[in-house]
């Protein structure tokens, strides 16, 4: 279903519990059931206040109704987690209603009946926001398990919790397996999609960010290039959805101290910047700085000064407090200690004492 189908499939449930509610009154279990629906339609068009209120009212009826919970309590606790988790931003909530919905099933099935995969979702995801891997990394292991014994080792699932899996063990401290699971799930995407799909972009940028780790920058850089001429492929000028790839792109040639290489992706990220946000927006400002540095660094002193003096400019009129405005600060003293007007460089350091 399109958004549009939700929208009506919506309008009709909606038309069928008030026929139900007339005829019947709230407790029943059809009413229930398009309580639930209703939560879910409304949750996946975004409208997620009713798609809670609707889930509270089915979960209300599921406990008036029965003496003890079973598997219709799960789903709709099911339901709340995967809502608290993506969009309330409530993980606590998320992992109590998913861990409800867990204890349910397990009374019912297997730990590893696939029924479970929906819970193990939620847990896995709730947990590795709650920062702790260890436990994301066991529900993940538990899932690609179930999904091996039932024959969808190169399906779309398999993959996701291959790079939830992947990104957990990074997170844990573990770089080889974090590359190893995030790799298996970049070629499962990749099988699966096109190389333009959002999930092959997602696994570039973490197997990028995990060999930045390691201090493997050419591979990192690998990586980055990949996602750029995905981007590059969609549209000819570049969209802001490129612009921390190019950004992230010349930070990695500054720690390989490859600054030539450096300024035309800080450029480019510029570039586009300007274009979408303005030349006095403060993400502008944010690329103006790594550019500096990079300039200093080739001793091309006047265009470094001009970048960090235009990047303060913006800073003091959209920020306060930020150590952005320190950092350009800094680059400023250093400039001035190199051409010698130590006064000025002092007045530079002076203003980051101040702050």
């Amino acid at each position: 279903m399109i958004k549009g189908d939700f929208k009506r499939n919506i309008e009709l449930l909606n038309k069928s519990l008030n026929i139900l509610l007339h005829m019947f009154g709230l407790q029943n279990e059809t009413t229930l059931l398009l309580y639930s629906h209703l939560g879910g339609s409304y949750c996946i068009i975004g409208n997620f206040i009713k798609a809670e209120l609707n889930c509270l009212k089915a979960l209300d009826i599921a406990i008036k109704l029965f003496k003890e919970e079973n598997i219709t309590h799960s789903f709709i606790y099911n339901d709340l987690g995967m809502l608290y988790l993506l969009y309330k931003d409530n993980i606590d909530k998320a992992i109590h209603y998913s861990g409800k919905a867990s204890k349910i099933l397990s009374k019912i099935y297997d730990k590893n009946h696939p029924f479970l995969l929906a819970t193990y979702v939620n847990l896995a995801f709730g947990y590795h926001l709650k920062k702790d891997f260890q436990k994301a990394i066991e529900l993940c292991n538990i899932a690609l398990d179930i999904l091996l014994r039932i024959g969808t080792k190169e399906s779309m699932i398999y993959g996701l919790f291959c790079l939830r899996l992947g990104d957990s063990y990074f997170n844990a401290g573990n770089e080889e397996l974090g590359i190893r699971y995030v790799s298996k799930s970049l070629k499962i995407f990749l099988t699966i999609h096109d190389s333009q799909n959002t999930f092959v972009v997602a696994a570039y940028s973490l197997l990028a960010k995990i060999y930045q780790t390691k201090g493997d920058y050419v591979r990192a850089l690998e990586m980055v290039k990949n996602i750029l001429k995905i981007h590059e492929s969609i549209t000819i000028d570049g969209n802001i959805d490129a612009l921390p790839h190019y950004i992230h792109l010349g930070d990695l040639y500054i720690l390989k101290k490859d600054y030539l290489n450096a300024k035309a992706p800080f450029k480019q990220g510029l570039e586009i910047s300007i274009n979408v946000y303005g030349e006095l927006n403060f993400i502008t400002a944010i690329c103006l700085i790594p550019l500096g540095y990079a300039y200093e660094n080739l001793n091309e002193i006047k265009e470094a000064e001009k970048c960090l003096n235009k990047a303060l400019s913006i800073l003091l009129k959209t920020l306060h407090n930020t150590d952005y405005i320190d950092a350009v600060y800094l680059g400023l003293a250093r400039i001035y200690m190199k051409t010698r007007r130590y006064k000025e460089a002092s007045y530079a350091l002076y203003k980051i004492q101040k702050r």
